[in-house]
């Protein structure tokens, strides 16, 4: 991403991000980092723990949860498991497409990221995780992963065409390394 562009993105959203966005409700927006990450893959259901920590707590919790997330990316049919910290300062920004906007909840200071197979596969991790004084309170979303777009019109027209024949001659002469 350019220097410039989160500034962009925040007073001019593209169409589709103003069409998008028209249909979220109780939103929370956190630009975040990635602070932990384990598991093998992406999956198919997602689960967000949106949570806080007191400043000087971050240095005992996160090394905490860390280990706590590689135990739960052990699991079965769990994927991957995350942990993000937000930057405060942006997070909390207005953007253009929040303008006017009563349901937007605060942002999130630290995010976990849970991926399985299905929602049933967060149980026990849930279960694990919320052990954590930290995150007794926190807030849950569930999302599930219905449709991924492979193409979109703008890579079809800019997509060469296969030359009309093949080539003829001459197969090329394999290059050999000397020692």
């Amino acid at each position: 991403m350019r220097r410039n562009e989160p500034q962009r993105l925040r007073t001019k959203p593209t169409d589709w991000t103003r069409a998008a966005t028209a249909h979220f409700q109780s939103t929370t927006r956190s630009l975040t980092r990635v602070v932990a990450s384990h598991g093998v893959g992406s999956g198919g259901a997602l689960m967000t723990i949106r949570f806080d920590i007191a400043d000087d707590a971050v240095r005992l919790v996160v090394p905490r949860l860390t280990s706590a997330l590689e135990a739960v990316a052990q699991m079965p049919r769990i994927s991957g498991a995350h942990l993000l910290g937000s930057d405060a300062g942006v997070s909390g920004q207005s953007t253009a497409e929040s303008k006017n906007r009563t349901d937007l909840q605060a942002p999130a200071r630290w995010v976990l990221l849970l991926e399985g197979c299905d929602v049933q596969a967060f149980d026990a991790a849930l279960e694990l995780l919320k052990k954590t004084h930290e995150l007794s309170e926190a807030s849950v979303g569930c999302y599930l992963h219905e449709y991924t777009r492979l193409k979109t019109a703008w890579q079809k027209l800019r997509a060469t065409p296969p030359p009309a024949e093949a080539p003829t001659g001459p197969a090329p002469t394999p290059v050999s390394a000397k020692s």
